[in-house]
């Protein structure tokens, strides 16, 4: 159970979500995954977040916009008339992805606490109940 709007409107604050934790046995995370991990900081509780970068990916948010790689990313997922994202730069490590809320206005993700390892994904979210 959600317990907070980071994932809102994809997943509202309440929402019951299924986490496949086979997800990655035979292929990678990949950008646009909603996964469940360990936050490498805070509460030992999981969070669900969007990949919007994997190992080797620059992300930057700049002028509310999503850059990846050089690239504005088109994002039809984030909750409308949410601030998209305060200037940030990262370089994603290997072995490591960039996660963010759809709802960025209310969302403590990679931009506070930096790239995620990929040993810390539990599963990849594959349905809500």
């Amino acid at each position: 159970r959600l317990p907070a709007s980071s994932m809102a409107p994809t997943y509202p604050e309440g929402s019951f979500v299924a986490a496949c934790t086979w997800a990655y046995a035979r292929s990678k995370p990949a950008r646009g995954d909603v996964i469940v991990f360990w936050p490498p900081v805070g509460p030992s509780t999981p969070y669900v977040k969007r990949i919007v970068g994997i190992g080797g990916d620059t992300v930057q948010f700049a002028d509310g916009a999503l850059v990846r790689n050089g690239v504005e990313q088109h994002e039809p997922y984030l909750m409308p008339g949410a601030t998209r994202g305060d200037d940030h730069r990262s370089s994603v490590p290997q072995g490591h992805v960039f996660v963010a809320g759809d709802n960025r206005s209310n969302s403590y993700d990679s931009r506070h606490f930096g790239a995620i390892s990929v040993s810390a994904i539990i599963g990849k979210i594959c349905g809500r109940l």
